[in-house]
This record gives structure tokens, sequence and C-alpha cells, in this order.
């Protein structure tokens, strides 16, 4: 490093600190507008593509004083060196990883090449890194993007609280320091299960979807391909959807002849999970003492057993959990487990509700307005739209409504708008309102029921749940939703 020049060393220390550092993180911002300022580069996006240019110039000019490779440094600045060429090469192929990665979404369970992993092994084992090192930050290359990708397009906003969340998933994936995440854990976060806490409608299917589609998976030089495709490696389930005594079936599967209808064996949720996977386990504080022991049982054993067989099966994949109940007050009223509640709790993450979003940033409301619309005509939002839902929401909107179904609620108010140019807030908002409209338009008793069981069943998507709250049966339940008021 004494042979460098001090722009030169000070970009290397840079490098070296962005690399690995959390890109939805306050740092990572500083850095990248020194990185900038050291390369004379003044404007650049989020993905940093105007950095490359100027990247590879740089390290072709330390290549010429003989920084070529890096089992030629010494020893005292090989690592600046190893950040910068990791760096350097992370950026250069994001283009082609984002490729591979957009069509591989488009394309489903159909495994598909990827040419970028060949190139970029090529030019790492050119750089002086040895096989096995290349072959690891190959894969290591694409679960960055895949974790930046699946983090930045599902958990959308400007307000502290969802950026904070984003921060938080991140450190999910690679842990707060990704230096220790390099050396120590890059192969071993399965054992970092997840629990996702936080009001139903909030966004913990996406939370999970982010975490669970973006583990490591390993690249395979001989068939060009990386092991798994990402996309049927995450698998999922709402456990609220199914009786007590299917729950068990449905998670660990089941053999022929286990019980009466089995007439064929039946591969359960933790059995078609891949290696480089996870399993998503939604509303689990849905789930009885017995199914929880079993649970326990995976996450601390890594084996679990089919219904109606004694072979036990391994289990290698990530599990994450999600609930919207009262996990504490649950386990203080002896209905949720003490030590799988606190074996999920190494990595628990509170996802923001949309109150608390809005109540922290006044943009953010017309933020999510223009984004719902345009997932709903899939292109960009026009003004005019986006002007008359926000306009409507004020008018119909009562200003201390507290959006008790959280985003999900505001997309279908949203859909709803559009539609009929109206929307009845939800009878859930507060103990003590009754909504103008039920008075104002003096609803029948046959309307509010259907817009009660409509506001549960948008919270609990489950005419079971719904029955059990209201103390009904769930064709009561279903007749008063499908009716036509």
């Amino acid at each position: 490093m004494s042979k460098l020049q001090t722009h030169d060393r000070n970009l290397l220390t840079d490098l070296a600190q962005a690399g690995f550092s959390n890109p939805f993180g306050e740092i990572r911002d500083t850095l990248n507008q020194r990185i900038g300022a050291n390369l004379g580069v003044d404007h650049f996006d989020v993905d940093m593509q105007a950095f490359v240019g100027p990247l590879n110039q740089r390290l072709r000019n330390l290549a010429s004083l003989g920084f070529d490779r890096l089992d030629k440094m010494p020893f005292s600045s090989r690592f600046e060196f190893e950040m910068a060429i990791l760096f350097t090469l992370f950026h250069t192929f994001l283009p082609e990883l984002d490729q591979h990665i957009e069509n591989q979404t488009n394309n489903g369970t159909h495994h598909l090449a990827a040419p970028v992993g060949r190139e970029l092994l090529k030019q790492l084992i050119q750089w002086g890194f040895s096989q096995p090192s290349a072959l690891r930050y190959v894969g290591i290359f694409f679960q960055l993007r895949r974790g930046f990708y699946f983090i930045s397009r599902r958990l959308l906003g400007l307000s502290a609280p969802i950026v904070q969340l984003r921060k938080r998933l991140w450190q999910s994936l690679f842990t707060h320091d990704m230096h220790l995440y390099d050396r120590f854990f890059w192969d071993k976060m399965e054992d970092f299960s997840t629990l996702l806490l936080g009001e139903t409608g909030t966004g913990k299917g996406s939370a999970a979807v982010a975490i669970g589609c973006s583990a490591f998976i390993p690249y395979d030089e001989r068939t060009g391909k990386y092991v798994e495709n990402f996309m049927k490696a995450f698998v999922s389930t709402n456990l609220s959807q199914y009786p007590a005594s299917l729950i068990e079936a449905e998670l660990f599967g089941y053999r022929k002849g286990a019980f009466t209808g089995a007439l064929q064996s039946h591969p359960g949720l933790f059995q078609r999970c891949s290696p480089y996977g996870a399993v998503f386990l939604d509303e689990l504080g849905d789930v009885g003492l017995d199914v929880q022991v079993k649970l326990l049982k995976v996450l601390e054993e890594r084996v679990f057993f089919a219904v109606g067989s004694h072979e036990s099966v391994a289990f290698r994949g990530r599990i994450i959990a999600a609930t919207h109940r009262n996990l504490n007050e649950m386990r203080h009223q002896g209905l949720f487990r003490d030590d799988l509640y606190y074996r999920l709790s190494s990595d628990q993450i509170e996802i923001p509700s949309l109150r608390q979003r809005l109540a922290d940033s006044s943009e953010e409301l017309s933020f999510l307005v223009r984004f719902l619309i345009s997932r709903v005509i899939q292109e960009p939002a026009p003004d005019t739209l986006v002007q008359f839902c926000m306009a409507s929401i004020a008018s119909q909107v009562p200003e201390s409504y507290t959006w008790p179904g959280n985003v999900r609620e505001l997309e279908q108010c949203v859909r709803q708008l559009i539609l009929a140019k109206t929307y009845v807030t939800s009878p859930l908002a507060g103990p003590d309102q009754v909504p103008e409209a039920w008075i104002r338009e003096q609803w029948s008793a046959k309307r509010i029921m259907h817009s009660v069981c409509r506001a549960l069943y948008q919270h609990h998507s489950s005419y079971e749940k719904v029955g059990e709250i209201l103390q009904w049966d769930r064709r009561t339940v279903k007749k008063y939703l499908d009716e036509d008021v």
C-alpha cells in the first residue's frame, strides 16, 4: 500500500468497507459518496453502474504497477485489493445477474442455466482467487443480488420504519457484519430461524419471500447452473387454513396407510423444501401444543417423522414463521411453548403497521397509492389517477382512521375507488368507532353483517376463523359474504 498514491489508498479502503456493508444502511450512502468523489463521478443510481467504467480503469492502472494478482501482492495490502476486486466484479456483472434473476423469476419452476456464473468464475481466477474461493464468491454474488432484488422490490416505502425493516431483513440474510458472514456463516444460515411479527396485512409474507428466496446457492461449473432454482426453494403454507387434525400431515407428510384415506404416501412441506431453501409457516400462533413439540424437534435436531413412519428424515432448510398474535400473552396462557418461542427468537423481526408508517412520513400514503395503482394496471401510474385516489381517500376516510387491514386494506381501498368511486372504511377501525355510513345511510342489519364479515375475512382469509370470532358456523359466514347487499 505504501507504493500507492493517496487517492488510490483511500479508494481501496472505502471499497473494502463498502463491499460488504448493508446497502440499506446509512454508512453505505456515505461510502458511496466518497467513492464517487474519488472516481470523479458526480451522479450515480442505486446500482452504481456509473462506477463500473472508472473502477475497471483504476484496477487496470494498478495492475500495470504490478498489482495484477492477489497471490503476488504483499500480505499487508491483499485484503483491500481483494475487496476492491470483488466490489468491481460484482458491479460489472450486476446487469447479467439481474437478467438471470428476472429470467428465472419469470420462468418459475424451469431451472435455467446461468452463463454469468462461468464468466465470473473465469475473471475471479484470473485475479488470483483459488478455485474453491472463486466458486464461493460466484454463489455469494448471486445471493447478494437476490437479497437486494427481493427486499427492494417487495418492501416498498419512504418512512423510517420501512427503511429500518429493509436494513433488518438484510441482516437476517447476511448478519450485521458481512465479513463475519463471509468467514463463518455463508453456509450455516439455515440454523438461524426467523420469527416475523406484526398485524395482518402488514407484509409478513413479502418479508418471508425476501428471506426465503435469497439463501446461498452454490454454482455448478459442470452444468453451468446454480444447483437450485430459487423459485422452487421457498415453500409456504398458512397454518390457519387447516383443521388441527391435518396440520401434522401437511407439515411432515404421511406414509401410505397411515390413516383412513391415505391411499398413497404424501411428502410434507419439510420434505419438499430444498437444502438451499426455506419453509414459511404463516400464522404459527394457530397451531396446537402437540404440533409445537414436533416443530421444536425439527429446529433442534433437524429431523422429522412422516405420519405413520418411524424413519427419520433430515431437514436442512431454514424455517421462517409468522403470526399476528401476541405470543407473549399466549405463553402466559400456556398456549405457546416457551422453548419454541426462544428457539425461534434468535431472529425476530417486527413488521411495521401502516399507521406507524403514515405517522412517520407525510409522503408514504401517496407513494403507496402510486405503487398499488401501478401494480393493478401493470404500468406506471398516471398522475391523474393517483390524484383522484388521494382526493377520494382524503374526503371519504376519516383522518383518525387506523387502517386495521394495513397495506392489504389500502390496496382494496384503491381497487374499490377505481371501480366504484367510493370506499367504506372497516368497522374494525376502533372499539368505540361506528362507521358514519352505517348511520348516515341507515344500513340494514344484513348489510352491516356483510361488512363485518368482509372486514374479518380480509384480516384472516379463513371462513373458519371468522366463524370462530363471531361464534358462527363457517356456512353462515359464507352466506353473509356471498349475499348481494
